[in-house]
């Protein structure tokens, strides 16, 4: 979610309900990659209770559809 709706230079916070997770999302600079799809320099800073790390990365969305958008099987139903 934060990639998708933070411009570059913004900043996502997010918190898990019982507070010892936490992170930043901010991406710093967008890009296509050879397959055309829109990519992300992110900055990352996660703290879980005291502790508090921070890595920097690149984002590109998957190639294959997201899985709200699959047709999901489980074993003795059919697909919905």
């Amino acid at each position: 979610m934060a990639l998708t709706e933070v411009g570059d230079g913004g900043t996502y916070v997010w918190y898990r309900q019982h507070g010892r997770l936490s992170g930043i999302v901010q991406p710093t600079s967008s890009f296509k990659d050879p397959a055309g799809r829109v990519c992300r320099h992110i900055l990352l800073i996660m703290t879980v209770g005291t502790a508090t790390g921070r890595a920097e990365g690149i984002a590109c969305p998957a190639r294959r559809r997201p899985l709200a958008a699959r047709r999901l099987s489980l074993p003795g139903r059919a697909p919905r």
